[in-house]
């Protein structure tokens, strides 16, 4: 017995001497045989060499780049392609004209999802602007008219205690002139009152009523004024 390499999966396996033809044997079993001879029918199919070899795009290594019945790869892992994807994007990002800040005049790239979209260099800028547009923004950031400052005091004023019921439970400011959802409201700790939440919620269901040429005011929180309807005078 002599031991020899196989030609396709480079094990070593026996060969027996004793036979005419043993010197032509370079397969160990009919797996390889089997293999080959597909190997040889698609060569001879797509004109092509199997399997293929070749370099990755980003970092050189050489590696299967396609075996038969899969796409060609470019890339011998996935995080190889995300840095070239990376790179790519940055060399274009790069490329691109540099845009001007709106309230700095400071130069800057924007974000790749925000190309069309993006006026300031950084949040400080947006936020500058923000409080040009809306003085009401800037009070609050010194807290001259701040609604969390002036909550904190109506709060400890009231006892922490619905004004009309003296519930603790799930308690809420607010404004007396209804100017909490304008784009100025009066936070003014003497326009403020703490509420529960069911009297808070009855405050904002008051309607104006027109009944037999009159005009009332009516809604569940009015009970607190002896009646469900106040009068308009004219």
């Amino acid at each position: 017995m002599i031991k020899k390499e196989c030609a396709e999966c480079r094990k070593s396996f026996d060969v027996d001497d004793s036979k005419r033809n043993w010197q032509s044997v370079k397969l160990c079993s009919p797996e390889c045989q089997r293999e080959v001879t597909n190997r040889k029918v698609r060569e001879s199919y797509t004109q092509q060499t199997w399997p293929q070899k070749g370099e990755c795009a980003w970092c050189g290594k050489e590696f299967l780049k396609r075996t038969p019945g899969q796409k060609k790869k470019q890339y011998c892992d996935r995080r190889c392609r995300t840095k070239k994807l990376r790179n790519d994007r940055e060399i274009e990002r790069a490329s691109e004209p540099p845009k001007v800040c709106v309230v700095c005049s400071k130069e800057f790239r924007p974000h790749k999802l925000a190309k069309n979209i993006q006026l300031y260099c950084s949040d400080k800028c947006k936020i500058k602007e923000q409080y040009r547009r809306h003085p009401s923004l800037r009070q609050n950031r010194k807290g001259q008219a701040s609604f969390s400052a002036s909550k904190k005091v109506v709060l400890e004023r009231d006892g922490n205690r619905c004004t009309l019921c003296d519930s603790t439970y799930k308690l809420n400011v607010h404004h007396r002139d209804n100017s909490g959802g304008s784009e100025y409201p009066n936070n003014n700790p003497d326009n403020l009152a703490t509420l529960c939440r069911k009297h808070h919620h009855q405050f904002h269901r008051i309607n104006l009523v027109y009944v037999d040429g009159e005009w009332f005011v009516s809604g569940p929180a009015l009970s607190v004024f002896d009646g469900e309807s106040i009068k308009i005078l004219r």
